[in-house]
């Protein structure tokens, strides 16, 4: 009897139970879904607010205003990026209650979540009943996008600096803890726990350096990221694999990574391309003649741009198709978008150009900080081996008994290849395409195996 009230209990404890749950979660899905929504619109909107004004002054320069880029967008002449192709889908329906751009523009900052996005298109508004200088109001406006982007680039690199010290500074805490006399902590949380800091790390930089427009961000790039990062490594804890196996192994596979990709290759290229067409254009020789002669004489993924060109596809069907890196699809985005509708890119080009330098700027800096965050990673492996040789000196059984030599190698060594890997993604942007981190992590294995 009492063991019959005794599951019933726990019978009812577990539909109490489900009786809490599912309304909580219900209610957070309810809550919190619309809230990120909102914030993830929001952040899209001001990220791609320069390539939009970039895109309208090529309209406002023949003639073509605000609502005719959202026109063109809806109908879909034009693809914008998915938060501006949603400001066109709900220009479209204001504008089917009420044409006057005017009211239409006015009632689609209602809709806005970004206070700057609200301001520009009220001000836009404006302008359009009073001196209708619109392209004069759109010039300010990149001018103090492009002073924005400088500031969020400074900013950048402090907050670069700031998480990677802060990462290095942690690691080596936990390891030179993990060496103390008698002191414990279970070699695969330990590893565990690296890893993961690694992963996060990993995101944080990935976000932090968005500005970069570096590597592929398909989900088969994320997911080799995650195995190199997060479960490659695990395989020293899991199976025991020797530490100078696994960085011959990972040298191997970013050396033929290295060889296999050509991103960079095609973005040289394309922005020699780009210079090109903009000389042409400040000669008056309209773009789509620009383009063609350019692209015969360069050859490669520039004549498909061509003929596609040719055969009436979009920029948006022709960049679906050839699969470019993220710069590149981002520049010829830019560049192919408004061609039906301007025959003069020497503003527009004057911009994407613009937008070049700026970024290549950002990319030097972050390479040239990545040297020195290289020199903090061989800290590591030399301290642990000062505490090493210190504690091992010392003539106590005790002492000497109580260090795990495999653990101190394996996660002194699993500390620099987890850093070096963030290091490369600083550098270059992939985890195989800078040599000092393949030849950092190959040198420490070789000095760990010898000298712990």
């Amino acid at each position: 009897m009492k063991k019959q009230l005794l599951i019933f209990s726990s019978l009812g404890d577990q539909f109490l139970y489900m009786a809490l749950i599912i309304p909580i979660t219900i209610i957070i899905v309810y809550f919190l879904l619309p809230l990120i929504k909102k914030y993830s619109f929001k952040v899209g909107l001001e990220e791609d607010f320069p390539d939009f004004l970039a895109l309208l002054s090529t309209f406002e320069l023949n003639g073509l205003k605000l609502d005719n880029l959202f026109d063109e967008a809806s109908k879909g002449n034009i693809v914008l990026s998915k938060p501006y192709q949603e400001l066109a889908r709900i220009y479209k329906s204001l504008s089917s209650i009420d044409p006057d751009p005017y009211v239409s523009i006015r009632r689609l900052a209602d809709y806005v979540p970004s206070n700057k996005i609200k301001r520009f298109l009220r001000g836009y508004s404006e302008i359009l009943i009073s001196t209708n200088d619109t392209l004069t109001y759109i010039s300010s406006y990149l001018e103090e996008e492009f002073a924005a982007i400088k500031t969020r680039i400074s900013n950048t690199l402090n907050l670069i600096d700031s998480l990677f010290e802060g990462f290095l500074i942690i690691l080596l805490g936990l390891i030179v803890y993990s060496l103390m006399p008698l002191a414990y902590f279970s070699s695969n949380i330990l590893m565990l726990i690296i890893v993961l800091m690694g992963l996060i790390s990993y995101i944080i930089t990935l976000r932090i350096t968005s500005l970069t427009v570096r590597g592929n961000t398909t989900p088969s790039r994320f997911v080799t990221d995650f195995l190199i990062i997060g479960i490659y490594p695990l395989l020293i804890a899991v199976i025991q694999c020797n530490i100078l196996i696994h960085a011959l192994v990972f040298a191997v596979l970013a050396l033929i990574f290295r060889v296999l990709d050509v991103s960079d290759k095609i973005e040289n290229e394309a922005i020699g391309f780009i210079e090109e067409l903009y000389s042409d254009a400040r000669q008056g020789i309209p773009i789509d003649v620009a383009i063609i002669n350019s692209s015969h004489r360069r050859g490669g993924f520039l004549v498909k741009i061509a003929d596609f060109l040719k055969i009436g596809l979009k920029s948006w069907e022709i960049l679906s198709v050839l699969k470019l890196p993220p710069l590149v699809s981002k520049i010829f985005l830019l560049v192919l978008t408004p061609i039906e509708y301007s025959r003069n890119h020497q503003r527009h080009l004057g911009y994407v150009l613009t937008m070049l330098d700026t970024i290549r700027g950002l990319r030097r800096s972050l390479s040239e900080r990545s040297n020195f965050y290289f020199l903090y990673i061989l800290t590591i492996p030399m301290v642990v081996i000062v505490f090493f040789k210190t504690f091992i000196g010392i003539n106590i059984e005790l002492i000497k008994g109580s260090m795990d030599y495999v653990l101190i190698k394996n996660t002194t060594y699993i500390a620099v290849y987890e850093s070096a890997v963030i290091a490369s993604i600083i550098n270059k942007g992939s985890w195989y395409k800078s040599l000092p981190a393949i030849l950092i992590v190959v040198a420490v294995a070789i000095v760990l195996s010898i000298m712990i």
